[in-house]
């Protein structure tokens, strides 16, 4: 196969532990993504539900100092 590309062998080597190391480094990064992308979902989840029932009493008073206003 590197007699085909017309290069020897040790640089042959050389590019496919290159390109080894570089799909691993890849494949690490994606892991640690999905990782920190799975522990954000959680507390992201617990923000909007405390912004939801902050909203919604927000809502109530605003509501409720409209009909004093009637």
């Amino acid at each position: 196969m590197a007699y085909s590309q017309n290069v020897n062998r040790s640089e042959f080597i050389r590019e496919a532990i290159k390109n080894y190391i570089r799909e691993k480094k890849k494949k690490e990064i994606a892991q640690k993504l999905k990782k920190g992308y799975e522990e954000m979902g959680n507390m992201n989840l617990e923000y909007s539900e405390y912004s939801i029932e902050s909203d919604s009493a927000l809502l109530q008073l605003y509501e409720k100092g409209l009909a004093e206003c009637e």
